[in-house]
């Protein structure tokens, strides 16, 4: 998807980004939803019709009557919530991404070939592509969640972890024990346990990035090939590849840490920040005044100041340093784009998130993370919802029903 649409306060929709398909060309009326495809967008109307604009093959142009109260848009897709809270599909079905489940249901979500609705129960159901096992989302109810490149991991209520996914680097071998943080990053990841010790597993890309450093720890972030903790004392610990001084941590006491692709950022105990590491692009020209969140992608950096407005800098090209208007309680950062929960729990994303994954199921949210191909957040009762993957690898053979 390289277009995105909002609705205005008043009901109208706007929409912005690329338009070879006339996807980004809005229709007047005033609406309450509104989704971006991969070349086209739908909307609802204030009646509760849908009105589909922009590319139009594959089925897209085959929208159902009734009313609605919620729209997803997929790649060649869509999804929506009838006023009855059953689930109607269409466009394109080579993947089974449009056979919806009966029943009845509070959210639905589409990703670039598959689709995931939650039940009233708040349990979890997905159809359509489900490469390298991303649809396979653990039951339970859990309070964090990281996203890796086709893998993801968990922290269940309990402590406990669990990862499913691709597992070609033994990513998704979770290790024993309870944890407290975990962040996840291309085909690795890293925990803190409850006791403060660190453990990571997964792809080291022979930079030592998978050998956690000793200590007792309270926070993890990861870089493309390198690490960055904050220790029991508030000190920054960074280890695995230092091409670009990525991994030499100023002194001082940290509250909290993001590592990017080859720079990091920290906010300091007094609230300020302190970025080092490459500044190609003035990654670590970081802002003045007073933070409590901040995330890296990977030229890039956003910071929510203490009144919860959202402050973005570097890397701009493809609108990620465009941060929304309103508060925010937290956020994450994808490669070239980013996702924010706003206080009302609601997830707003923003710049270029590959493949769709930044269509977000309706919904509140506690915690939040954007992965290579797919994203997953953590709703109010602590089950989890994915969406977005994507075809494998070049060299993977695109896998059909029957075929």
């Amino acid at each position: 998807m390289t277009h995105s649409c909002a609705v205005a306060a008043g009901g109208a929709v706007v929409c912005w980004g690329d338009n070879v398909y006339g996807q980004a060309d809005a229709p007047e009326g005033t609406h309450g939803a509104v989704a971006a495809g991969g070349d086209h967008s739908c909307a609802i109307a204030a009646g509760g019709t849908i009105t589909c604009w922009g590319y139009d093959g594959s089925g897209l142009d085959d929208v159902p009557e009734g009313t609605y109260q919620a729209i997803a848009a997929g790649s060649l897709h869509n999804c929506a919530l009838a006023a009855d809270a059953t689930i109607v599909c269409w466009g394109q079905n080579i993947l089974g991404q449009t056979h919806a489940p009966e029943g009845t249901y509070g959210a639905v979500a589409a990703g670039g070939d598959h689709s995931c609705a939650i039940a009233a129960g708040g349990t979890i159901t997905c159809w359509g592509y489900d490469g390298f096992g991303l649809d396979d989302v653990p039951e339970g109810t859990n309070q964090a969640v990281a996203t890796g490149e086709y893998h993801s991991c968990a922290i269940a209520v309990n402590g406990t972890v669990a990862c499913w996914g691709d597992n070609g680097w033994g990513q998704v071998e979770a290790p024993d024990g309870t944890f407290k943080a975990l962040s996840a990053r291309g085909f690795h990841n890293c925990a803190v346990a409850t006791s403060g010790t660190m453990v990571c597993w997964g792809d080291d890309h022979g930079v030592g990035r998978a050998e956690a450093p000793s200590g007792v720890y309270r926070a993890v972030s990861m870089g493309e090939v390198h690490n960055c903790a904050i220790a029991g004392d508030g000190a920054l610990a960074c280890w695995g590849d230092n091409g670009s001084g990525q991994t030499d941590a100023p002194a001082g006491t940290y509250q909290a840490v993001a590592a990017g692709d080859y720079h990091n950022c920290a906010i300091a105990a007094d609230g300020t920040i302190a970025c080092w590491g490459s500044n190609q692009f003035g990654q670590v020209d970081a802002p003045a005044g007073v933070y409590h969140a901040v995330a890296a992608g990977a030229f890039h950096n956003c910071a929510i100041a203490t009144d919860g407005i959202i402050t973005c800098w570097g890397h701009t090209d493809y609108g990620q340093t465009d941060a929304p208007a309103g508060t925010y309680r937290s956020i994450v950062a994808g490669r070239y784009g980013n996702c924010a929960i706003a206080d009302g729990g609601t997830v707003a994303c923003w710049g270029r998130i590959p493949f769709g994954i930044d269509d977000a199921p309706a919904g509140i949210y506690t915690d939040l993370s954007i992965g290579g191909s797919h994203s997953c957040a953590v709703e109010v009762d602590g089950t989890l919802a994915c969406w977005g993957p994507v075809p494998p690898p070049e060299g993977i053979r695109w896998a059909t029903p029957g075929g």
